[in-house]
């Protein structure tokens, strides 16, 4: 092969790489995460998932999955080329993508999604692991609750699912 065949390949090729770049949308290893600081404001409006009525077992949302519906996000939420409007949420402070339900405890399912073998469709951890939360009778200020919101208006919204007033088990 002469020198210019191949380079005219080899030009042909990265081409076809870059006219091809921008199909791959909503891919996992491509979302980038950042980190920011800010005055953490507390929502107050959404939806109340549930709310801590004791101090121990579910309870104390002590390893409890809810399912929020689909439909419940009031937008498509594009994670791994897969379009979702719902979610399975944990007490255990992860939510899971997909028909598959986490399992509610354990050290390597429960409490840690991300390492579990379960086949999830996708997952996000802020918090994953063994929590439960508080509850002070006669304190409702301090007493454990999650609850999610939408936020912003279209395209710029944010669905935020708050666990507030939890901790280690």
């Amino acid at each position: 092969m002469n020198l210019h065949f191949i380079r005219i390949k080899q030009f042909i090729f990265i081409m076809i790489l870059l006219a091809t770049r921008n199909i791959v949308h909503a891919q996992v290893s491509v979302y980038n995460f950042t980190q920011s600081t800010g005055t953490y404001v507390e929502i107050t409006g959404g939806t109340v998932v549930a709310t801590a009525t004791g101090t121990s077992g579910a309870a104390s949302l002590d390893d409890v999955i809810y399912t929020i519906a689909d439909g419940s996000i009031p937008f498509s939420f594009n994670y791994d080329n897969n379009n979702y409007t719902g979610c399975k949420l944990s007490t255990n402070g992860f939510i899971t993508f997909g028909s598959t339900s986490p399992s509610a405890s354990g050290t390597t399912t429960g409490y840690a999604p991300l390492s579990a073998t379960a086949a999830y469709m996708g997952a996000a951890s802020p918090m994953g692991r063994n929590l439960n939360a508080y509850f002070f009778s006669g304190v409702p200020s301090q007493t454990g609750e999650i609850r999610y919101q939408s936020l912003g208006s279209s395209p710029n919204r944010t669905f935020v699912i708050q666990w507030k007033n939890f901790k280690t088990f």
